[in-house]
């Protein structure tokens, strides 16, 4: 992304990394600029009529895909367990995701969560307390009653079987802490 930006004259760099964004794309994270209101930075900043399509583009190549294992391995907790996504992300890439990444999986989000929590329509972005107190609140479950799996870019590169290792550990083990 901070490359595609940068093709378009935009410097991305400062505000954009793996875990966290800051700036105006922080804005965009917590609903607080509107996709219109950035595109309109952003061509204020590069001093060029570019594209709305473009600058969406330029955002999207920070997304790498979901793989279709992963959200069936989701979609199947559902029969025992209530899923939840909490979900630091702004309305291009929710979008995109929902319109072009689920679509290599044959599901839709709808199809894995039970309900989906957003950042950017909540206002608010983890690790910010109140996200996770805005869930709670919503739901009206105690914190103790959820089990939040923090699953990072990096963890997208692990194979399914891992993947499924992972989900199934820590739900034996939020089993045992019920018990």
């Amino acid at each position: 992304a901070v490359h595609a930006f940068e093709a378009l004259g935009f410097e991305a760099h400062a505000y954009i990394n793996d875990y966290v964004q800051d700036g105006v794309f922080a804005l965009m994270e917590t609903g607080e600029m509107s996709p219109d209101e950035f595109c309109t930075y952003v061509r204020k900043k590069v001093g060029a009529d570019v594209k709305d399509e473009e600058i969406f583009r330029a955002w999207n190549k920070m997304l790498v895909g979901i793989p279709a294992c992963r959200m069936q391995t989701i979609r199947n907790l559902r029969t025992d367990y209530r899923t939840y996504m909490l979900s630091n992300t702004n309305a291009m890439h929710w979008a995109y995701s929902c319109r072009e990444l689920m679509a290599s999986t044959g599901l839709e989000m709808g199809d894995c969560f039970d309900r989906i929590f957003l950042s950017f329509q909540m206002h608010l972005a983890k690790p910010d307390d109140c996200h996770s107190n805005g869930l709670e609140c919503k739901k009206n479950h105690k914190r103790s009653k959820l089990a939040f799996f923090k699953i990072s870019y990096y963890f997208l590169f692990f194979n399914c079987e891992i993947f499924y290792k992972y989900l199934t550990f820590f739900l034996l083990f939020a089993q045992r802490l019920r018990q």
